[in-house]
């Protein structure tokens, strides 16, 4: 990602993720289209950690990868139950985050 874009998100990091938890996520409805039950996913620029936290209720083993730091802390603060579910990184060097052997990834609304 870019720099112009890292400070973007980290400057704006609270009030995105307030936005983004507002609404309803346009692919949480596809979840069970994409990925088998129980199915270990990845969420690539998790953001707020909406999808995430939908993923993980639904029983999914989810896994989330944000860049944004402020991001980060606003998905922990949301969502407690993801931590240890997410760290930080971002494409196209994402490495083998949690071990790899995913089923399925999740990648919605990401810029690289």
């Amino acid at each position: 990602m870019d720099q112009q874009t890292v400070n973007f998100y980290e400057n704006n990091a609270s009030s995105l993720a307030q936005r983004y938890e507002s609404v309803e996520s346009p692919v949480v409805h596809l979840f069970q289209l994409a990925f088998a039950d129980k199915a270990r996913v990845l969420d690539i620029g998790c953001g707020s950690g909406r999808d995430l936290a939908s993923l993980s209720a639904k029983g999914y083993d989810a896994y989330g990868l944000e860049p944004s730091s402020g991001l980060r802390a606003a998905t922990l603060a949301s969502h407690p139950e993801l931590i240890g579910r997410i760290t930080d990184a971002a494409l196209p060097g994402l490495g083998t985050p949690f071990g790899g052997a995913f089923d399925g990834i999740l990648c919605s609304a990401v810029q690289c």
